[in-house]
């Protein structure tokens, strides 16, 4: 608690009995499979960069961050197999996870529509379980108490006109999808912008404008430019692409129909 001390259930503050009780309703105690992922690079960067990510930290890795609340962390084994499809093989696996998973452990989870292993809190193709916790990372900046965040002068940068002269309210047209921004760089921590590749476009509006993006609980205008062919531009403002950033990796983004929800 005193890592995250603005750690919220269900939008209040958390106490430790509290945040504990939550994580029970999706601990699968009959399960020897903890968390399911993927290294589409070098295996032996993937888990440097998950061990030397501190718990509440952004980066550099920060998935799979609840195996990090459990004493028995030093214990557990990681087994690997090679694979052409990273993405394709974390689906399938987490997939037949899920669908052998046991009626009875299954009538046990707060949330049964996305089911994975305990520690996989993004389910690939159904967003983050349901889970309601919130403030749960902590900006490399700041530890200060979380607030309404106001659009930032620099959002505006992709499309090089001011919110006000742009239509506003744009709507995603899809829902319950995820998609992933172009692979991060050192150089978008100085960018105003997430680059979208054109991959990943169909989840955003086909013209610019505003949209509403939904970043650590807090809600924000964000600029959006389909970039006419190129890869599309959703303006986050600098301050924020600083801490999002982590070199090599992209950042997902979840479709909700009303706008979007940056998944860390």
């Amino acid at each position: 608690m005193s890592v995250c001390p603005f750690l919220a259930v269900d939008g209040g503050p958390a106490t430790l009995g509290s945040f504990r009780n939550r994580l029970q309703h999706f601990w699968l105690p009959e399960e020897p499979i903890l968390y399911i992922g993927k290294a589409e690079t070098s295996l032996t960067a993937r888990t440097s960069a998950y061990y030397s990510t501190k718990l509440g930290a952004t980066g550099p890795h920060a998935g799979g961050w609840w195996l990090k609340v459990l004493s028995i962390l030093p214990e557990l084994t990681l087994h690997y197999a090679r694979n052409t499809d990273a993405d394709a093989a974390e689906r399938a696996l987490i997939s037949q996870f899920a669908s052998q998973l046991s009626p009875t452990s299954r009538a046990k989870l707060l949330d049964r529509n996305r089911i994975g292993p305990f520690a996989n809190v993004l389910i690939p193709g159904h967003g983050n379980k349901a889970h309601g916790l919130d403030h749960y990372k902590v900006s490399r900046s700041t530890k200060t108490e979380p607030s309404s965040v106001s659009p930032d002068p620099t959002l505006a940068k992709p499309l090089g006109r001011s919110l006000k002269s742009i239509r506003a309210g744009l709507k995603a047209p899809v829902s319950n999808v995820i998609v992933p921004s172009q692979a991060l760089t050192p150089k978008d921590r100085n960018r105003a912008y997430l680059r979208i590749p054109a991959a990943s476009k169909y989840a955003f509006p086909s013209e610019p404008g505003a949209v509403t993006v939904i970043v650590r609980g807090a809600t924000q205008t964000a600029t959006w430019h389909p970039g006419n062919g190129k890869s599309g531009r959703l303006g986050l403002g600098i301050a924020l692409m600083s801490e999002l950033v982590v070199p090599g990796q992209p950042v997902h983004i979840e479709a909700t129909g009303d706008g979007y929800r940056i998944i860390e």
